[in-house]
């Protein structure tokens, strides 16, 4: 039906935005519906529970059904000009109401439905959509609203700029840009392949897909937000990767309080292949600012405890 697709992705997005939530033993599910209206197409959203439910679970529900219409909204309204309607509901009730859902459907396929497509057309044509690309970018937008950012500055990354994002205690973007001779060579970003696949999963879409929209995304929202902080231009992404090894945030290091020169140096020291004198060389020189240097080890040595290598 012409709201299948539709249906299926607003109901995927609500199930994964909930699935950290606690909800009361007897909910058995979400289900969504989208039918024409004359103002535009509506989505309602009905939570059901199993049998008769209480008061307490009632409240519950209200207040997570408000959630969802304010997420559903924010994530798909221009495309739901109709307006995201709410209910809660056991199972029996919903089945004896759902004929009216599907009546609307049905009137609206007799009156402008006048061509016939295959499915493999339909699923073509709904992936280069631009309500795909759309959806998937404020899923992003969404997702990255929960994170933490991290900047490796050029001193303490050997003359590269880095950005980590940190999201629900897990690493799963990172964007390197290098330089030669202080000019911009290229850009590379690595995405989790778990992100990746949720969002697979959600929108029903291919890889390939997934990572042409998040490598735009980026450039297009992310990357200027990133050379402002760091007083950058002409920075772009020319290469992109997946990894499957998710590790928890690499949080960024901090000199402890009361630590000495001397004590700087020697974790350097312990930490690396250079002598102690070669590193003081360096830091005398002006090639190495002393404390840069111990957090890039810091940070180097964290990550090695972290990622095993």
């Amino acid at each position: 039906m012409k709201y299948d697709k539709l249906e299926k992705t607003i109901q995927k997005m609500v199930e994964s935005h909930f699935k950290d939530i606690e909800l009361p033993k007897n909910f058995h599910g979400i289900k969504v519906d989208v039918y024409p209206s004359k103002y535009g197409n509506v989505a309602h959203i009905t939570l059901m529970m199993k049998d008769v439910f209480s008061m307490k679970d009632s409240d519950f529900l209200h207040t997570i059904s408000r959630e969802a219409k304010k997420f559903v909204s924010n994530l798909f309204g221009e495309h739901l000009r109709g307006g995201v309607s709410t209910s809660n509901t056991t199972i029996d009730s919903y089945e004896n109401h759902k004929w009216w859902y599907d009546k609307q459907k049905l009137g609206e396929s007799r009156n402008k439905l006048n061509f016939v497509i295959t499915e493999e057309q339909y699923k073509k044509f709904m992936k280069s959509s631009p309500v795909l690309q759309s959806g998937i970018e404020k899923y992003l937008n969404q997702y990255i609203s929960k994170g933490k950012r991290t900047i490796t500055q050029k001193s303490r990354n050997y003359g590269n700029l880095r950005e980590d994002w940190c999201v629900d205690g897990t690493e799963t973007i990172t964007s390197i840009y290098y330089f030669d001779d202080g000019n911009f060579q290229e850009g590379h970003l690595i995405i989790s392949e778990n992100l990746v696949k949720t969002i697979q999963s959600i929108f029903s879409v291919k890889e390939s897909f997934v990572i042409h929209v998040f490598e735009e995304w980026y450039e297009d929202t992310m990357l200027p937000k990133f050379e402002r902080i760091v007083g950058e231009t002409g920075l772009s992404i020319e290469e992109i990767d997946t990894t499957s090894g998710d590790h928890e945030c690499v949080h960024e290091q901090v000199k402890p309080e009361g630590i000495t020169d001397n004590e700087m140096i020697d974790f350097i020291n312990q930490n690396t292949l250079y002598t102690r004198q070669e590193i003081i060389d360096k830091i005398k020189s002006g090639e190495r600012d002393l404390e840069d240097y111990y957090l890039d080890i810091a940070d180097i040595v964290k990550r090695k405890e972290i990622m095993g290598f």
